[in-house]
């Protein structure tokens, strides 16, 4: 909860390093934060084959919408982090 006594909106960040595989993920309140962690695993993961890292908005209510995904022919669905 923030000093105005919203529930902010969470980012996050995940990487798979093989389908229906274990995820890593990370969550940050700031967009501009999870950005950049999200672009960093790109480079870091993103020419291992297989890998799929995404950047996932939550909202309060629970909704999750997928930002960006690597690599970006991605189904855009996907569940809850």
């Amino acid at each position: 909860m923030n000093t105005d006594g919203e529930v902010p909106t969470t980012f996050w960040v995940t990487v798979q390093f093989q389908k229906d595989g274990p995820r890593v993920k990370g969550q940050w309140t700031k967009y501009e934060t999870a950005d950049q962690k999200y672009l960093g695993f790109v480079g870091d993961y993103g020419s291992r084959p297989g890998t799929t890292v995404s950047l996932i908005e939550e909202i309060p209510d629970g909704e999750c919408r997928v930002r960006r995904t690597w690599p970006e022919n991605q189904a855009r669905s996907m569940s809850a982090p």
